[in-house]
C-alpha cells in the first residue's frame, strides 16, 4: 500500500465523505462534479478518497484533480483489496465529526451533506444512523424493465425499509448513509472476509444496532446512482453470494438468527434445489430474454407491463432457487448440518467473524498452508493475557479475540490475574466467549511471574501474548499461526504491532506516544527482522518448546518494564529472531496520563538496574557518567533540571485531555510552541534530560537500587560509591 498521509488538520471538519473506487474513472467523475458543487461551504466537509488498487491510470488521477479543488485526502492500495477494506482506510483517515458513505456511481443533490448533517445534528448527542435517498436514474428505469423490477421490490436493496422502531440491520446498506465519527468507534472496522456482496453490511450495522443506534432516515439528502446489479446473471450469483456469506453472519452472531431459518438444515436444502435444479435453466433463459428488452424511444407503459408482470415472478424463482443454493453451500463450508445448532453459540469449525483491517496487508493465504480444523484438545494456539485491575479493558481485549478469522476450537485464552482488587474474576466468569477461556489467580507478583504460570499450563504449540489492553485485529491469531507456519524455522518470535488507534492518538499524551521515544516504539517500523529490546509482550508469539528451553521470564522483575527485554537478550543470545510483521495490529486501549508516564518511567528507570546487572552489555557507557559523577553534581543536575522539566509536566497536564490541534501558544522548557510539530520536536530533545532526572532521583533515594548498582559496577566505581557521602531526598513528592 503506498499513498500521501493525511496532514494535521487543525480544525476538524464536520463531515468526512468517502468515496472509494476501483476502475470507475466515468463514474467517478460525475460523482465528484456533484459533490463540487454542494451547498455546504468547503471548510466544512473533506473528501477521503481511497483507490482500490485500479488497473487504468484514470482513477487515481482524477481523485487528485477533485482534491485540487475541494478539502481532503488520498490514498491508493497498491494491489485491489475490496470495498470493506477500502472503507476502512476511509475512516482511519477521516477526521470529521460524521462519515458519509457514497459510492462512485452516485449524482449527489446539492444539498446532499447539508441535509445530512442538518438530520444528525437534529438531537445532540444522539446515536443516529441516517440513511439517504436511493434513486436509480429515470431514463433507464424507462428503458430497462429489470431494473423497475428492482426499484419496485426489496430483491437488491430494502434501504428504504430501514425504519425506526424496527431492526434495521438487514437492509444496512452504506450507498448513501452517514453515522456520527462515535459509530466506528463503537463497532470497529468492517469485515473484509464477506468481500463486497453486501453482508459486509449488514455485519457492521448489526454491530451498530447492537451498540444502540437507531435510525433516522432524511429523504431529501438524495443521489441518484446506477444499480450495480443489471443483469439477471449478476443477481443470480449476487443472490447465491450474500446466503453464503449470512451462514457466516449467523454463526458469527447467533442472536440475530431469522426464525423462518431454525428448521432449515442441509438436508431440507438439498431437496428444495434438487426439486428446482430441472427448471433453473428453463426460467433463466425466460429471465434473461425479458431482462434484455429495451424499450428506448418506443417507451409506454402498455408496453412495459406485460414483461414487468412476466418478469417479476421469474426473478422471485430465480432468487428462491439461488438462495438455497446460497445457504446450502455456507452450511458446508462450515461443516454445520442446520441453524437450529447455531443457537448454543458461533459452531467451533472455524467461523469468521470480527472487525476487518483495511490500512494493512491482508494475512499469507490460508490456501498455501492450511488452517487447523475445530479441535477439543489440544488447542493449537495458546493466547496468554496477564492481567491486574483492568476489569473493563480486559472485557473489550477478550471479546476482539471473540472475532478471530481462526477456528474457535484451535486457540484457548488463559488469563493469569495478578491478584487484582476489582472484579476481574467476575468479568472472566460471566463473560462468554465462542473459545475456551482458562482462568489462574496468584498473588501480586508481577507479569514476568503471571505470565510463566500461564504458559506453563498451555497447552498449545505456539503461544500468542497480549497485554490485557490489547485490541486485536481479527486477522491476528490467524496471522501468527500463518507466518509461523510459513517460517517453519526454530526460535523464531513473531511480533506485530502495538498502536493507538486514529481517534484515540488525537489525545496529545496518546500522540506523544507515538511520537517521542517514551517506550519501545514499533509503530511505523517496516517488516524486518528486530535486535532484542523489541521483544515486547504486547502483541508476540513464539514455539512453547522456545520459550522452556530459553528459561521463561526473569521472576526477579516485580513490575512491568524490561523483564521481556531481558527475556530478549537471552533468547537473542540462543540463537532466537524475531521478526516485525505489522499487518499483524493490536490497538492499545489505554490512554496515556501524565502520571501514568511518570509512573512508567521510574519502573524503566529501577527496571534497567536490574537488566544492566544480569547484561552488562546492554549499558551504554556514555550513561555511565550520569552514576560515576559526583553526589553534589547529581544534585546539581537534578536542582538545574528540575524545575524547567517539573515545568514541562505542567503543561503536558494542561493538554493531557485536549485534541493535539489545540496545543499552541504554550511554552516548553523555554521555547515557545505554536504547534504539534514543535512540540514533538521539544519533548524528543527533553525527554533524555527527563529520564535522567527521574533515574537519579530513584538511585539517589533507593538503598534497593543503590545496591543493584553495587553488584555490577567495577572496584573503581564501588569504591567511588563508597566515599560518597549520605543521600538526603531531594524531592518532596514521593516518586
Amino acid at each position: 500500500m503506498n499513498g500521501e498521509s493525511p496532514e494535521l488538520r487543525l480544525q476538524r471538519p464536520r463531515i468526512s465523505v468517502l468515496l472509494c473506487s476501483h476502475n470507475r474513472a466515468d463514474k467517478l467523475r460525475a460523482c465528484l462534479r456533484s459533490l463540487k458543487q454542494q451547498s455546504l461551504p468547503a471548510e466544512q466537509f473533506e473528501l477521503v478518497c481511497v483507490n482500490d488498487g485500479s488497473s487504468d491510470g484514470e482513477t487515481g488521477r482524477v481523485m487528485k484533480d477533485a482534491l485540487n479543488s475541494m478539502p481532503g485526502t488520498y490514498w491508493e492500495h497498491a494491489a485491489p483489496k475490496g470495498l470493506a477494506v477500502s472503507r476502512n482506510t476511509a475512516m482511519r483517515r477521516a477526521g470529521g465529526d460524521f462519515l458519509l458513505f457514497i459510492r462512485e456511481d452516485t449524482v449527489a443533490a446539492p444539498d446532499l451533506l447539508e441535509q445530512h448533517l442538518k438530520t444528525q445534528t437534529l438531537d445532540s448527542g444522539s446515536k443516529l444512523v441516517v440513511p439517504g435517498s436511493l434513486d436509480i436514474r429515470a431514463e433507464l428505469l424507462e428503458r430497462r424493465p429489470v431494473l423497475r423490477v428492482f426499484s419496485e421490490t426489496s430483491f437488491i436493496s430494502a434501504c428504504p425499509e430501514m425504519l425506526p422502531g424496527q431492526s434495521w440491520y438487514i437492509n444496512f446498506r452504506t450507498r448513501n448513509l452517514s453515522v456520527p465519527r462515535q459509530a466506528w468507534e463503537a463497532a470497529g472496522d468492517f469485515d473484509n472476509s464477506f468481500g463486497d456482496s453486501g453482508v459486509e453490511d449488514v455485519e457492521w450495522g448489526y454491530r451498530l444496532e447492537k451498540n444502540g443506534y437507531r435510525v433516522r432516515n432524511a429523504p431529501r439528502a438524495g443521489v441518484v446512482h446506477e444499480n450495480e446489479v443489471s443483469s439477471v446473471a449478476e443477481f443470480c450469483r449476487r443472490q447465491l453470494q450474500v446466503a453464503s456469506d449470512l451462514v457466516r453472519f449467523f454463526n458469527t452472531h447467533p442472536d440475530a438468527l431469522w426464525p423462518s431459518l431454525l428448521k432449515s438444515d442441509r438436508l431440507k436444502l438439498s431437496q428444495s434445489v434438487v426439486a428446482l435444479k430441472n427448471a433453473q435453466a428453463e426460467v433463466l433463459k425466460k429471465a434473461e430474454f425479458l431482462a434484455a428488452q429495451d424499450f428506448g424511444e418506443h417507451n409506454s407503459r402498455d408496453r412495459q407491463a406485460p414483461v414487468i408482470s412476466s418478469l417479476r415472478p421469474l426473478l422471485q424463482w430465480l432468487q428462491k432457487y439461488y438462495w438455497d443454493l446460497g445457504l446450502l453451500k455456507g452450511l458446508e463450508t462450515l461443516g454445520i448440518d442446520s441453524f437450529e445448532s447455531m443457537r448454543s453459540g458461533p459452531y467451533k469449525s472455524g467461523s469468521l467473524c470480527g472487525t476487518g483491517d483495511g490500512h494493512t496487508e491482508p494475512p499469507p493465504s490460508p490456501t498455501r498452508h492450511k488452517m487447523p480444523g475445530a479441535q477439543k484438545s489440544p488447542p493449537v494456539v495458546s493466547v496468554i493475557i496477564p492481567t491486574y485491575n483492568r476489569a473493563e479493558v480486559l472485557k473489550e481485549c477478550l471479546a476482539a479475540l471473540a472475532c478471530q478469522n481462526f477456528p474457535f476450537g484451535s486457540f484457548e485464552t488463559i488469563v493469569v490475574d495478578d491478584g487484582s482488587s476489582d472484579n476481574t474474576s467476575e468479568v472472566v466468569q460471566k463473560v462468554r466467549t465462542p473459545f475456551e477461556i482458562r482462568y489462574i489467580r496468584q498473588e501480586n507478583r508481577g507479569p514476568a511471574v503471571a505470565r510463566n504460570a500461564g504458559i506453563k499450563c498451555a497447552r498449545g504449540e505456539l503461544i500468542l501474548i497480549l497485554n490485557d489492553d490489547a485490541i486485536v485485529s481479527r486477522d491476528v491469531v490467524a496471522g501468527h499461526y500463518l507466518v509461523h507456519s510459513e517460517k517453519k524455522s526454530d526460535r523464531l518470535a513473531v511480533l506485530g504491532t502495538r498502536e493507538y488507534r486514529n481517534e484515540d492518538k488525537l489525545r496529545l499524551l496518546n500522540f506523544l506516544y507515538d511520537e517521542v521515544p517514551f517506550s519501545m516504539r514499533v509503530y511505523g517500523l517496516q517488516e524486518g527482522f528486530l535486535p532484542a529490546p523489541y521483544f515486547v509482550t504486547f502483541n508476540i508469539s513464539l514455539r512453547k518448546k522456545d520459550f522452556v528451553a530459553t528459561g521463561g521470564f526473569d521472576e526477579d522483575f516485580r513490575t512491568a518494564i524490561g523483564e521481556d527485554s531481558e527475556f530478549g537478550t537471552r533468547w537473542q543470545n540462543m540463537g532466537g529472531s524475531i521478526l516485525f510483521v505489522p499487518r499483524l495490529r493490536a490497538f492499545h486501549l489505554h490512554d496515556l496520563t501524565v502520571d501514568g508516564l511518570r509512573s512508567m518511567i521510574v519502573r524503566e528507570a529501577f527496571n534497567s538496574l536490574i537488566l544492566f546487572n544480569k547484561h552488562r552489555t546492554l549499558w551504554r557507557p556514555e550513561s555511565t557518567r550520569i552514576l560515576l559523577q559526583p553526589e553534589s553534581e547529581m544534585l546539581d543536575f537534578i536542582e538545574k533540571t528540575g524545575q524547567p522539566l517539573l515545568a514541562v509536566e505542567s503543561i503536558l497536564r494542561k493538554y493531557e485531555n485536549l485534541p493535539v490541534w489545540e496545543l499552541q501558544g504554550c511554552e516548553c522548557n523555554g521555547v515557545r510552541i505554536d504547534g504539534i510539530t514543535d512540540f514533538v520536536i521539544a519533548m524528543r530533545k527533553i525527554y533524555p534530560q527527563y529520564f535522567s532526572y527521574v533515574t537519579l532521583q530513584r538511585y539517589l533515594n533507593d538503598p534497593e537500587a543503590r545496591e543493584i548498582v553495587r553488584k555490577w559496577l567495577g572496584p573503581e566505581e564501588i569504591e567511588y560509591l563508597n566515599r560518597s557521602s549520605a543521600v538526603r531526598p531531594i524531592m518532596q513528592d514521593n516518586i
